[in-house]
């Protein structure tokens, strides 16, 4: 016994779509629901999830009358949108254009930002560093000296005029 393959997503989609262009007349969810299964074999828990798709994609035309919401396509729609890409399609490839410039140039900024950070703080980095190594030297001289010449701390800082409380920072 083989087992039967249901249809796929797109399938379905052209199924109902087919649908539509047939009857050329709205419908109501509940009828799509009744139809679909019977007339195109498309089971009527997807009928939902495949109009809605149809209708987010300009296939399918809704309108809410009153406390009924109706559905609807016909064949001169399909031609149209094949042959001519709708407004909403024009504006939403424009809108996807324009957030992925956005994003880029989000990272640019940012690169920007990181780069210039990068420098001040390199900068900061070579100023204490300088300092650093000037006081190292300071005290490494002062040692030297005190060890060549055996002098104390007190007449090494009176002679080269460094203060008493001279000492790294902290």
């Amino acid at each position: 016994m083989s087992k039967k393959k249901g249809l796929s997503f797109e399938e379905k989609r052209t199924r109902m779509l087919e649908l539509f262009h047939e009857k050329k007349e709205p419908f109501l969810l509940k009828e799509l629901e009744k139809l679909g299964p019977k007339l195109k074999g498309v089971v009527m828990q997807s009928v939902k999830e495949i109009v809605q798709s149809l209708v987010a994609d300009d296939l399918v035309e809704t309108d809410k009358i009153g406390s009924s919401t109706y559905f609807w396509s016909f064949p001169s729609k399909a031609l149209n949108s094949v042959t001519t890409p709708t407004i909403a399609a024009i504006l939403r490839l424009e809108f996807f254009h324009l957030q992925s410039r956005r994003l880029r140039l989000r990272s640019l900024f940012r690169l920007k930002e990181l780069r210039a950070l990068t420098a001040k703080r390199d900068a900061e980095f070579q100023a204490d560093l300088r300092e650093f190594l000037t006081l190292d030297n300071v005290f490494l001289v002062k040692s030297w000296c005190k060890e060549k010449f055996n002098l104390e701390d007190a007449e090494l800082n009176k002679q080269f005029d460094i203060p008493e409380d001279f000492d790294y920072p902290e």
